[in-house]
């Protein structure tokens, strides 16, 4: 993708993932947008799902037209622009220093960059479909969901280092994180790579956990019981310190997860993650079928 920047040399760069589609009428779209709203610095927008043969499923995904990031939420609230739909300013691009080394999720932190030149915009029409399969880098594996997970939330721990003044983080050319055994050493060898702090470290570990909750709700892969036993671990000694509302999204998350695995029949997992005061809530969503965990209220 690099590559692709530097031997461009037209004012504006679109992407687009080999497996996806682009509808007609997208570039027209993107381009119109960019130069009619010279602070915007990257349009994505809406799209459909298709499965690998390109039948559609159905589902649509239309993200909130302004983007609301926060990255010191646990997890991340990210920029929401799909990253084979992006159009972008070449010069926002090059400024914000392009991708990084990130294994996955390089598209997050890229937004996090990019929002520092200008604002990010997500169209409301469809701009094409987005395939879903499990072959796909983010779907395969319960690995990749630790990956994107750690990689996700340290690119926001970046974007909050940026924001105070303080040197970003550094990351090395080829990371071996992927080899870690759990989420817990993955999140070990990440901090240890980048130099990470105490504090962040304690916000990684926490952020971490929290995202992959979220990743195994939709995602075709689910938690194991090493990946329940940090996220209990981890939740129930380190959360201090984040806003009440977003403490009790998380306890929201973990009932999710639990209820989630209760109904696979994955009962020692289930009560690795929930504690006993989330029992009542882990078992009304167990029998109602509220597996999932969402910002909207219950």
């Amino acid at each position: 993708m690099n590559a692709g920047l530097a031997a461009g040399c037209r004012e504006f760069v679109a992407r687009l993932d080999a497996d996806d589609l682009s509808e007609p009428d997208r570039h027209a779209q993107q381009l119109s947008y960019l130069l009619g709203h010279p602070r915007v610095v990257a349009v994505s927008g809406a799209h459909r799902e298709i499965r690998a043969d390109g039948t559609r499923t159905g589902r649509s995904h239309c993200p909130p037209f302004v983007t609301r990031a926060d990255p010191a939420r646990a997890p991340a609230t990210e920029p929401p622009l799909t990253q084979p739909f992006l159009m972008a300013r070449r010069g926002a691009m090059q400024a914000a220093g392009g991708y990084r080394p990130f294994p996955v999720s390089e598209d997050s932190d890229l937004y996090w960059r990019l929002a520092e030149q200008g604002a990010l915009v997500s169209l409301p029409a469809i701009m094409g479909c987005y395939r879903v399969h499990a072959g796909s880098i983010s779907a395969s594996s319960i690995v990749n969901g630790r990956l994107m997970a750690v990689c996700s939330q340290l690119a926001a721990l970046s974007a909050c280092r940026r924001a105070a003044g303080a040197r970003d983080i550094t990351l090395p050319a080829r990371p071996g994180w992927r080899d870690a055994t759990d989420l817990d050493a993955m999140i070990e060898m990440a901090a240890a790579d980048t130099g990470l702090g105490p504090e962040e470290l304690r916000r990684l570990r926490i952020a971490g956990a929290a995202k992959l909750m979220e990743l195994a709700g939709y995602r075709p892969y689910e938690l194991e019981a090493p990946d329940c036993s940090f996220i209990a671990r981890t939740l129930d000694l380190d959360a201090d310190g984040f806003a009440p509302e977003n403490r009790a999204d998380l306890a929201k998350m973990r009932a999710a997860s639990a209820a989630r695995l209760l109904r696979n029949w994955q009962l020692g997992s289930a009560w690795k993650i929930a504690p006993i005061r989330l029992l009542p809530q882990t078992l009304v969503r167990a029998t109602t079928g509220r597996l999932y965990w969402s910002k909207l209220p219950d």
